[in-house]
């Protein structure tokens, strides 16, 4: 074989093998990058959980708010009840 056609293989066989390089290198990118993106999944799965647990814990938090808010009226209308009979001394006159 002619040097110039052997010089010229031996150029396209470097060019190929660094494609080849390349190409292996792109590919390893690729994989760490899916990796990646698999992960970043699991993470916003487990986010979207703990939001889902934030929620109905707020949700029973301001049912338990609520009903303070009841027993406390409650309370307060019986102890003002309570005072009224205690002014009217407990048979219907007002204490002196």
């Amino acid at each position: 074989m002619e040097p110039e056609v052997e010089a010229r293989f031996e150029r396209i066989e470097a060019d190929l093998a660094m494609v080849v390089a390349a190409h292996r290198e792109h590919s390893e990118q690729i994989g760490r990058i899916l990796d990646v993106q698999a992960a970043h999944s699991e993470l916003f799965a487990k986010v979207g959980e703990i939001q889902r647990v934030q929620a109905e814990h707020l949700t029973q938090i301001l049912e338990v708010v609520a009903e303070l808010a009841k027993a406390q009226r409650v309370t307060e209308q019986k102890l003002q009840a309570l005072i009224d009979s205690l002014r009217r001394g407990g048979n219907g006159h007002t204490a002196v």
